[in-house]
């Protein structure tokens, strides 16, 4: 299961140094009143969705001005711009809709867990009560049709009972989707854990597969991580016992075939040993495959972390090298998230002590050339301060990353959360733009989980209250608007 650390709620004053969402609107309602325009989040009702599951779909909410008033506002700015006609650079804009479940109730924790595929997106709600069931868990699937994202349908486990955990990891592919339920009892095995397979046809999901381990026992927590790619899905077990090794974790490679799922493979860490939890996170671009241990010691480091990379060779998969921070300490938990995309790895240390604030996280940056993975970069976010939880989660498609950090204080909020969104020239990365939500408050937890691809990007907020239910929770989708430069005449720069 995750785990928290007791956080300091209002150490802090919150001080944006970038142009996110949230001040993007205050700048836009700071002009207004020159035009006598009220100025407020648009609201554009989502179509209702086709399945049946769908008493009615969620509102999507913008927090970006009509163009019309957007030019105005850029006119108005002008008037300060110098006479050389120069641009004034703002931080790329990135529009939000938040999202939340239907019929979703308090101590849901909907955005647990979030994945992406093209215009279909699956968040997590592990917590969620299916019919009078508690706890049971579900999965939400949402798609995109001109610009809007809607409900779709509620998955649920066939079998699903009290305490699953059904929701705590997804993963989306095209038409097939995987849920995971870590806490599964299987034949007997208390929390051995199971992977659930759905398969969509026209707009309707359907299970169509359960995965357990071959050699699932107890408390191994099979489905706690994982990732899916083309017909390959690797599932992690990271309190599975290896031989004596309590604790030390394994994963499954699964491959698919005809619609049927099989398991291909087992994989443990040649160097592994009791409580190092490999396989707490997995990372998988289709191609090459990181896998997590957080707990791992290295130099007598306890609980430095470490990860591994495995690559495929005739069908089968090995360990090509394992990745450590060149600056670890002890309780950084090197590899809380891993992210890869063809020759980029990000690995989140979330807990990491950076300039003597403590937990406030760090992400490392390796690169792969001829087949060798370096380390390039320590990312820390620009504003960072002791307990953000900097790397919570970790995302990249190569270009462009996006990194959690829940436990950051936004605007005197504890734990409200924020996430970043970095970008990559040559081997450096650097910060673009700080992504926080429109409506967050304290213990929101917003960047439980997060997801990128290219102009889109997906963020949970697993504990944000929805009305009046608390903990419900909360998924916000942020679609990258175009230039948003504005220059001095106030249209395009030209005489």
């Amino acid at each position: 299961m995750r785990r928290r650390r007791t956080i300091p709620i209002g150490r802090r004053t919150f001080s944006d140094r970038g142009l996110d969402v949230i001040s993007k609107t205050n700048l836009a309602c700071s002009v207004c009143a020159m035009f006598t325009v009220a100025c407020v989040a648009w609201s554009v009702p989502a179509p209702a969705a086709s399945n049946g599951n769908v008493a009615q779909a969620p509102t999507a909410t913008f927090t970006e001005a009509p163009p019309a008033l957007r030019a105005a506002i850029d006119r108005t700015l002008a008037n300060d711009a110098d006479a050389s006609d120069r641009p004034i650079a703002f931080a790329p804009a990135w529009l939000e809709q938040d999202v939340s479940a239907t019929g979703g109730s308090g101590g849901d924790n909907f955005g647990y867990s979030v994945a992406l595929s093209g215009s279909t997106a699956v968040v997590g709600a592990m917590m969620a009560t299916v019919g009078s069931t508690d706890a049971q868990g579900a999965a939400y699937v949402f798609v995109e049709s001109g610009g809007i994202w809607t409900e779709q349908q509620r998955l649920v486990a066939a079998d699903g009972q009290m305490y699953d955990g059904f929701g705590k990891t997804v993963a989306v592919d095209g038409d097939t989707a995987l849920v995971g339920a870590q806490n599964v009892n299987v034949d007997g095995h208390p929390w051995q854990g199971a992977v659930y397979v759905f398969t969509r046809s026209g707009d309707t999901w359907t299970q169509t597969q359960k995965l357990t381990a071959r050699d699932g026992t107890s408390n191994a927590d099979f489905g706690g991580a994982m990732a899916m790619k083309g017909g390959v899905a690797v599932v992690g077990a990271y309190n599975a016992t290896v031989g004596d090794a309590i604790q030390q974790g394994e994963a499954y490679v699964f491959t698919e075939a005809a619609g049927t799922w099989t398991e291909a493979q087992q994989l443990v860490a040649p160097d592994g040993v009791s409580s190092d939890q490999f396989g707490h996170s997995i990372a998988f671009d289709g191609t090459t495959l990181l896998i997590g241990a957080w707990n791992i010691t290295i130099d007598g480091n306890q609980s430095q972390g470490a990860a591994y990379v495995f690559g495929n060779a005739g069908g089968s998969w090995s360990e090509t090298q394992k990745l450590v921070a060149s600056d670890g300490a002890a309780n950084d938990e090197f590899s809380v998230s891993v992210a890869v995309a063809n020759d980029t790895a990000l690995i989140g240390t979330p807990y990491a002590t950076i300039g003597g604030n403590q937990d406030q996280g760090a992400v490392y940056a390796f690169t792969q050339v001829g087949g060798t993975w370096s380390q390039v970069q320590k990312i820390v976010a620009s504003d960072g301060q002791a307990y953000d939880g900097y790397g919570w989660f970790a995302s990249t498609d190569g270009s462009n990353a996006l990194i959690g950090a829940m436990y950051a204080t936004v605007a005197g909020n504890g734990n409200q959360g924020a996430a970043y969104v970095l970008a990559r020239s040559n081997d450096a990365w650097s910060e673009t733009n700080k992504l926080t939500a429109s409506d967050g408050a304290a213990n929101s937890f917003f960047g439980s989980a997060g997801v990128l691809a290219g102009s889109l990007a997906l963020v949970g907020a697993e504990d944000a209250s929805v009305g009046a239910n608390l903990l419900q929770g909360a998924a916000y989708f942020y679609t990258q608007a175009a230039d948003d430069t504005i220059f001095a005449d106030g249209f395009d720069g030209s005489p």
